[in-house]
């Protein structure tokens, strides 16, 4: 049981490792004309796969195994939503706030995976 609350804190630290890469893609286009800003969307996707009871995958190699169904793609383009003139949509204090909130989200997986490397450290040295 240890092993998979790991193994679910890798991915849940993998999507935002994602998410913190496409927050500071937008801010650093912030000033770049018709650039649509782009954002992740795991949670969504995670939930629409529990509720289904199944995930699609995507293969990113001749070697893979495929999968039926759709693509699960959680990077999504925030199209249509121009603030500008210019036809660039960053918010650019919106990508901060969000910057800041995924920074304590994945520092708090962190603690969360040390707690977890701790228990299994205590498990297998038998309490001692």
């Amino acid at each position: 049981m240890m092993v998979n609350a790991v193994g679910y804190l890798k991915k849940a630290l993998d999507a935002s490792w994602m998410r913190n890469n496409v927050i500071t893609n937008n801010i650093a286009n912030v000033d770049t004309q018709n650039f649509q800003a782009s954002e992740v969307e795991f949670e969504s996707f995670l939930k629409d796969a529990m509720d289904k009871n199944s995930v699609s995958m995507r293969t990113t190699n001749s070697k893979h195994i495929s999968s039926p169904g759709d693509r699960l793609e959680p990077v999504v383009t925030q199209e249509n939503s121009s603030l500008r003139m210019d036809g660039n949509n960053v918010d650019i204090e919106k990508e901060q706030t969000n910057l800041a909130q995924n920074a304590l989200y994945y520092n708090t997986l962190i603690q969360k995976l040390g707690e977890e490397y701790s228990r299994i450290r205590f498990a297998i040295s038998e309490g001692k």
